[in-house]
């Protein structure tokens, strides 16, 4: 009897997915900036058949790196930003270079642009162009949401064993 629940058990949690600092597959390394190191972290949100990697800068202008120890890339990785306004960011992959910014939904992107798309915390696209809202008296409120950009397999061939990335928040303190 406590087999079988411990096998349910199990098998409910492989089917979630789990929050690590960082799992063995990734290694996290963010750019020494002295003392505010602290204020910034990549966190990652791994799954079966996809990764999301939770980028967050208090300061608002960081870089750092995702390396693969082992194995392949998951099926689908995003990047997930959580500044108030993406500015601009640049992605390092195989030797490729993509750089962008959000501009709102639907703004015409460049050749080596990737799409970035501004959501609420359920997923859902929001408008405008920054997480921060001002009401008629100048008080600014910060929109629940974040950044979010896919990087395409393509890109994520056996060779490609890191990302690099930097970002600048439109907000930056």
């Amino acid at each position: 009897e406590v087999v079988l629940e411990l096998k349910e058990l199990t098998k409910q949690l492989e089917s979630k997915r789990v929050t690590v600092d960082e799992p063995t597959q990734f290694q996290i390394r963010l750019k020494d900036r002295g003392p505010q190191r602290e204020c910034a972290s990549i966190k990652v949100n791994a799954g079966q058949e996809a990764v999301i990697f939770e980028v967050s800068d208090q300061s608002g202008i960081g870089s750092g790196s995702i390396h693969l120890r082992n194995g392949r890339w998951p099926e689908k990785v995003v990047l997930r930003v959580l500044l108030s306004g993406l500015e601009g960011f640049e992605i390092k992959v195989g030797g490729k270079t993509f750089s962008g910014a959000y501009h709102g939904e639907g703004a015409p992107r460049r050749d080596n642009c990737l799409p970035v798309r501004m959501l609420d915390t359920g997923g859902r696209p929001l408008s405008g162009r920054y997480l921060i809202e001002s009401d008629k008296s100048g008080v600014t409120n910060r929109r629940e949401g974040y950044y979010e950009i896919e990087v395409p397999q393509a890109l994520l061939n056996s060779e490609a064993r890191a990302i690099e990335l930097s970002w600048v928040d439109f907000y930056r303190r």
